[in-house]
C-alpha cells in the first residue's frame, strides 16, 4: 500500500526477534531494574556482580534495536538492487545472530552474555513459532492487522512505516525507540489494550520525533501536549477500567483509555446512533467530536460480567471519511438492493457462566433489510458452529463460547422462518 504522492510503502510490522526477546530474559534472568522495566522480580544478580548496570543495559538494548535497524536498511537496499539486475550475496552482520557480540561494556559481562545466549538458544528452539502461533490466536480472536493501518492513516505521512516487536515482559510496559520502532509487552495484552498502546505510540513518534522529514515540534506546544496528556492519564486513573454498572458508561471510559493522547474529545457531543442490549451483551454505534469540531464514528461492543458490571470488549472506528451520500451509495454497490448483513467482528473474549474470561467468539452487526422483513440472522461457520439472534433495532449480537472458524456465512431470515439471503461474512479471522 502507497501513500498518495510519494513511492514509498507505508506498512506496519508486527513481528519477534529472539536478539531483542534475549535482552529481556536476560534482564529477568539476572533481576536487575532498569526503570521503566523493573516490575520483574529479583534474580541470580550474576551479570550485576560482573558489573552490569541499567544503564549499560539499556545501551545494549539500543545497540542491538539499532543494528537491527541498520540491517533492515541493508536488505532494503540489497533486494533494489536484485531487483534492478544486480547479482550480489545477501549481506549478513553475524552481530545481528549473536546479540552477544553487540555488548560493549566489560569482558566479564560479554563473555557471561555469550554463554547464556548459547542457552537460550537451545532452550527457545520454538520460540519463533511459539510465539507467532500465540499473536495469531490474538488476531483470530478479534484483532486485525489491516484494521490496525487503516487506523494509523493519519500518521503514514509523519512518520517511517512502523515495526513492532513484541517482547515477553510483565507489567505492560511498552517501549517508543523513534524513529520507527516500539517494543510492546505482550504480558496479558489483549486486542483492544494492544490496538491502544500502538495509537498512542504512532502519536508519540508523530510529535516528538526528531526527523529531516517531519517538522520539528514547537517546544512550548510539546509542553502543553505533554500536560495535556498528563492531565487525560490522571482522568482515566481515577475512571478505573473501562468497566461500569451502566453499559454506556463504560463506552464513555473506553473512549477517553483507547484514545488517550491521541483525541481530546467534546464529551458532550457524544450521541448514540444505534444500539442493541441484551441481559449479557451490548452492541452501540455512536457519533463524537474532537475539540477541532471533526466527527468519529464508532462501534463498540460490551459484555455483563457476572459481579454485573459492564466490560467494554472493543471499540472501532475513526474519523468520518465518507460524505454520507457517498457512504449510501458505497452500501448500495456492495449489497445491491439485497439483504444484508454489516458485521461487526468484536473481542474474542466471553464470559463463561463462573465468571472465568476465555477465548470464545463475539460479534455483531447492522442489517439492511431492503424492503424485506429481516428477523433473525444466523452465523454459521467452516465447522457447521452456530450463532444467531433476533433482530432489533436493526442490529443483531453473536456471542459463543467456543471460536468460530472462518469462513463465515450468515444467513438471513424473515418472520416465516424462511432464509431470504446468504452471503459470506469473514474470509479470514486473524
Amino acid at each position: 500500500m502507497f501513500v498518495r504522492g510519494t513511492t514509498q510503502p507505508w506498512y506496519l510490522s508486527l513481528d519477534i526477534s529472539e536478539a531483542i526477546d534475549f535482552c529481556f530474559r536476560v534482564l529477568q534472568k539476572d533481576g536487575l531494574p532498569a526503570p521503566p522495566f523493573d516490575q520483574h522480580p529479583d534474580g541470580d544478580g550474576s551479570l550485576r556482580a560482573a558489573g552490569m548496570t541499567a544503564e549499560s543495559w539499556q545501551a545494549w538494548l539500543m545497540d542491538v534495536l539499532q543494528l537491527q535497524q541498520e540491517h533492515e536498511k541493508t536488505i532494503q537496499q540489497w533486494a533494489r538492487e536484485q531487483h534492478a539486475g544486480g547479482e550480489h550475496p545477501v549481506p549478513f552482520d553475524e552481530r545481528i545472530g549473536q546479540p552477544a557480540l553487540a555488548w560493549s561494556g566489560n569482558a566479564a559481562v560479554g563473555q557471561r552474555l555469550q554463554e547464556w545466549w548459547e542457552q537460550y538458544q537451545q532452550a527457545n528452539r520454538g520460540l519463533n513459532k511459539e510465539i507467532r502461533t500465540k499473536l495469531q490466536m490474538r488476531h483470530h480472536h478479534g484483532q486485525k492487522p489491516v484494521n490496525l493501518w487503516a487506523e494509523l492513516r493519519p500518521y503514514h505521512r509523519r512518520i517511517p512505516p512502523l515495526k513492532v516487536y513484541y517482547i515477553d515482559y510483565p507489567g505492560g510496559v511498552d517501549l517508543v525507540v523513534p524513529p520507527d520502532t516500539v517494543l510492546l509487552s505482550d504480558s496479558g495484552l489483549d486486542a483492544s489494550a494492544e490496538r491502544a498502546s500502538l495509537l498512542r505510540a504512532a502519536a508519540v513518534l508523530a510529535d516528538g520525533g526528531e526527523r529531516s522529514w517531519h517538522r520539528p515540534v514547537d517546544t512550548l506546544i510539546e509542553q502543553q501536549r505533554e500536560q495535556r496528556v498528563a492531565q487525560l492519564v490522571a482522568e482515566a486513573q481515577q475512571m478505573g477500567q473501562e468497566e461500569d454498572s451502566e453499559p454506556t458508561a463504560a463506552v464513555r471510559k473506553a473512549l477517553r483509555r483507547y484514545y488517550l493522547g491521541q483525541y481530546d474529545w467534546k464529551m458532550d457531543t457524544l450521541s448514540f446512533t444505534k444500539q442493541k442490549v441484551t441481559p449479557e451483551h451490548g452492541l452501540y454505534y455512536l457519533a463524537i467530536q474532537d475539540q477541532a469540531g471533526k466527527t468519529h464514528t464508532f462501534t463498540c461492543s460490551v459484555a455483563r460480567k457476572p459481579d454485573g458490571l459492564w466490560r467494554t470488549l472493543s471499540c472501532s472506528g475513526g474519523p468520518v471519511a465518507l460524505h454520507p451520500i457517498a457512504r449510501t451509495l458505497w452500501r448500495w454497490l456492495v449489497a445491491r438492493n439485497r439483504p444484508w448483513l454489516w458485521f461487526h467482528g468484536g473481542s474474542g473474549i466471553v464470559y463463561a457462566a463462573d465468571g472465568t474470561p476465555k477465548n470464545g467468539f463475539f460479534g455483531g452487526g447492522e442489517v439492511s433489510a431492503h424492503g424485506r422483513k429481516i428477523a433473525r440472522v444466523r452465523l454459521r461457520d467452516a465447522r457447521g458452529e452456530l450463532a444467531e439472534d433476533t433482530v432489533e433495532n436493526g442490529l443483531v449480537i453473536f456471542s459463543n463460547e467456543r471460536p468460530m472458524e472462518a469462513p463465515l456465512y450468515a444467513e438471513l431470515y424473515d418472520s416465516t422462518g424462511k432464509m431470504v439471503w446468504r452471503q459470506a461474512v469473514v474470509e479470514q479471522l486473524i
